[in-house]
């Protein structure tokens, strides 16, 4: 069961990294660099999304905890 937890772990470390890397050549290589990087994240389809989706897997993985 452990060795399963670790390989999900993994694979969801390898994604965020790889949609931090989009998001990075993104902002590079817009032609219009936004003014503020913040406004710009907030406004973000691919940052939002990945943060919608951590904070829906961090609930779940709070709400399906043992209590013992």
């Amino acid at each position: 069961m452990s060795v399963l937890i670790s390989v999900f772990f993994r694979k969801r470390a390898k994604q965020g990294l790889h949609t931090a890397a989009d998001m990075f050549l993104e902002v590079v290589l817009k032609r219009d660099f936004p003014e503020f990087i913040t406004t710009y994240l907030n406004q973000d389809h691919t940052f939002l999304s990945s943060q919608s989706s951590a904070q829906v897997e961090a609930q779940h993985r709070h709400t399906h905890q043992s209590k013992l």
